[in-house]
């Protein structure tokens, strides 16, 4: 994103309750993965404060298989894009729609060249999703210009004065200095 032919235009997705909303049922009917096993890890439960409840929907955070199960049911996500937004002929010049989709985990990013485009692929997004029974959040997802920046994975990235800067953002810095902070003052009181 760093080049002025870079697509200029983000796409901060978040999925609302990602692990904790995922479809039994889609998983079961898609995953290639031995249906009885998984069907045994999706219903087995999660203790917490000493109790075991029952799972009806989604993966137990923190769960050894929860980030597979995670990256399983959001793959194909990224071929869609790419098959959906390819370079194309458009009035008889080659248009390159720079659509890039970027994801860790449940968090993504997508770019492309135009504020449009965004706006297509969130719909697309929200589709995908629903067949999973995920669905993106309205107040965390966004459209934003480089210029403006965006936030992903605690860093912030952001364009000044055409030079592409990336920095962690206040609020993991924040969290960085904390932990800092009593680390020093607890080896202190020894």
């Amino acid at each position: 994103m760093s080049k002025d032919s870079s697509p200029q235009w983000i796409l901060e997705g978040d999925i609302k309750g990602c692990f904790d909303h995922i479809s039994h049922g889609w998983l079961l009917d898609n995953v290639r993965i031995d249906r009885q096993v998984l069907e045994k890890w999706l219903k087995s439960g999660v203790v917490f404060n000493k109790l075991l409840q029952p799972t009806t929907e989604g993966t137990p955070q923190g769960g050894i298989i929860s980030p597979t199960l995670a990256n399983a049911t959001l793959d194909g996500m990224e071929r869609m894009l790419k098959e959906m937004y390819k370079a194309r002929y458009v009035d008889g010049k080659l248009y390159y729609p720079k659509v890039n989709p970027v994801r860790y985990a449940d968090d993504f990013i997508v770019t492309a060249d135009k504020r449009k485009t965004l706006e297509e692929i969130k719909g697309m997004l929200t589709d995908f999703l629903g067949k999973r029974g995920l669905t993106l959040s309205e107040e965390k997802t966004l459209i934003t210009h480089i210029d403006d920046g965006f936030g992903f994975l605690s860093f912030n990235v952001r364009k000044y004065r055409g030079t592409l800067l990336v920095k962690p953002s206040k609020k993991s810095r924040k969290r960085f200095t904390e932990k800092l902070h009593e680390v020093i003052f607890k080896r202190k009181r020894r």
